[in-house]
């Protein structure tokens, strides 16, 4: 009878650890997708900072473009030369002041991305080893 209910013992405890590694591993789990859904967030982010930036350096570009054209047109006159060179350099340097900063953007969220993965990889190999 007390090996009986030693044995049941040892049964309700390998029942109730595997019950517990059943919801670690469901947790880690849920952490994973979590992580697989923010690195997707964090990609689509960073797309999103992608395409802004070429479409502001297209806009600034075509800007650019009218601009040293507009200088082109009227070098005779050196006072409008002096301020269309004024608001070109300008241009340029929103120009780049934008595109610097949807770059540390996408670096961001690229650096997300390499975060979020390395912790569901980490999650993963836990899962793994339990």
């Amino acid at each position: 009878a007390e090996v009986a209910t030693r044995a049941a013992a040892a049964t309700a405890a390998a029942e109730g650890q595997a019950s517990e590694q059943r919801a670690q591993t469901d947790a880690a789990r849920r952490k994973e997708a979590e992580a697989v859904a923010a690195t997707e967030a964090a990609g689509r982010r960073a797309e999103g900072f992608a395409r802004e930036a070429s479409a502001l350096r297209e806009n600034l570009g075509a800007r650019e473009a009218e601009l040293e054209a507009a200088l082109e047109a009227i070098s005779a006159h050196g006072d409008k030369v002096e301020a269309l060179t004024t608001e070109l350099a300008e241009v340029r340097a929103a120009a780049a002041r934008a595109a610097e900063e949807h770059e540390a953007g996408a670096a961001e969220a690229r650096r997300l991305i390499d975060e979020l993965q390395a912790d569901a990889r980490r999650e993963a190999a836990a899962v793994r080893e339990e």
